[in-house]
């Protein structure tokens, strides 16, 4: 089935992380004129055999690839086809509990699992090829990826890393510590337009240059999740709520507004095609932030309410964005496993 992208969107995951999927027509419910969003469940009834999702991306065919804790799932729009580790085939996926996924221009999905460090799977061809994983458990442990200047930057709860892909050499750019790594597991790592990349661990914000060398930025924040925007401002996502790294003095600053005091645990971040932020929080929902305003609009469930927010328990891991076919209602957004987010043109 080919697939032709139409139209920019913004994507959002949730439950541990969520799917991007298609926008459909939307037969839009009587509260319709006071929200600009929906929410649509997608998974379980397409073929997707575990709904604990981790990790999820699109390639430039459209085809979104699915990582959860029971396997790797490519969606076409209609049903999901699972990949999974078979012991007996060395060809097949190392783990099949996959903690993170990365693509690698449109040649190749890179696999990030819980135990079994890496795997790199052609997109033409369908082959997988695995990386010998280190010694450590904790090494094995992938949490983070992103191509970076012709190598991969991998993050695990020993450090981030970089491996040639070519030769399969490791080079270790940052160790972290083992236990604050253990009780704060989440990486996050994003592209600046100066061909610098950015870290966000329970270690704080890291810089990493083209030459390899790292270093802090600001103060040991634990922290979750980081995006650049569109202007090229640094967000990132902490323990106790939503920072921006302000470009004068190169020092993380708390975003403070009334809605976003109640948010924890903010384990994603995505800026949608309005230039607006989405933050998804453990426990306590979504919030849709106006940074030229400064204004925050919290979105939870609501009992009783057609097409909202099923639940508030939000533990999100990635949010990547993309462009998908969208035939009739403008942008969506995905978050929670099977749940997709519609919003009007």
């Amino acid at each position: 089935m080919s697939v032709r992208s139409l139209s920019p969107a913004a994507l959002l995951t949730a439950g541990l992380t969520a799917l991007l999927l298609w926008a459909t027509a939307w037969p839009q419910p009587v509260e319709a004129a006071t929200r600009d969003f929906y929410f649509s469940r997608r998974g379980s009834e397409q073929g997707l055999s575990q709904n604990s999702v981790t990790a999820f991306t699109q390639d430039v065919h459209g085809f979104v690839w699915v990582g959860t804790q029971g396997g790797l799932h490519r969606y076409d729009g209609q049903r999901y086809l699972p990949y999974r580790h078979d012991p007996r085939d060395p060809a097949s996926l190392p783990d099949s509990y996959v903690t993170a996924l990365a693509l690698d221009g449109q040649r190749a999905l890179w696999i990030g699992t819980h135990s079994e460090y890496l795997a790199r799977l052609d997109l033409a061809s369908g082959s997988i090829h695995r990386y010998g994983a280190p010694d450590s458990q904790a090494g094995r442990q992938v949490v983070a990826l992103m191509p970076w200047r012709e190598s991969l930057l991998i993050g695990t709860l020993a450090g981030l890393e970089r491996l040639d892909p070519q030769t399969g050499t490791r080079e270790l750019l940052l160790a972290l510590p083992g236990e604050a790594s253990r009780q704060s597991p989440w990486q996050a790592l994003a592209q600046a337009r100066d061909g610098s990349a950015w870290l966000a661990s329970a270690a704080g914000l890291h810089r990493i240059l083209p030459s390899g060398k790292v270093e802090r930025i600001g103060a040991a924040i634990a922290l979750r999740s980081v995006m650049i925007d569109r202007r090229g401002r640094l967000w990132a996502g902490g323990a106790d709520g939503l920072y921006r790294l302000d470009g004068h003095t190169g020092i993380l600053v708390k975003v403070e507004d009334e809605a976003l005091s109640a948010l924890r645990d903010a384990r994603a971040i995505v800026e949608a095609p309005d230039r607006r932020i989405w933050i998804s929080g453990y426990g306590n929902g979504l919030y849709r932030h106006d940074p030229d305003s400064g204004h925050t609009q919290r979105v939870h469930a609501e009992s009783g309410v057609e097409a909202t927010l099923p639940e508030d328990t939000i533990n999100a891991d990635s949010m990547p964005t993309g462009s998908i076919p969208a035939p009739t209602q403008g942008d969506a957004l995905v978050i929670q496993p099977e749940v997709e987010i519609t919003t009007p043109p």
